[in-house]
């Protein structure tokens, strides 16, 4: 459960970051 939610966290930290950019 752990690794599951850090790959969610990071990846909705990438979509946030893609985002901004665009």
């Amino acid at each position: 459960m752990m690794k599951s939610t850090s790959i969610i966290y990071k990846f909705l930290s990438l979509s946030i970051r893609n985002n901004i950019f665009l």
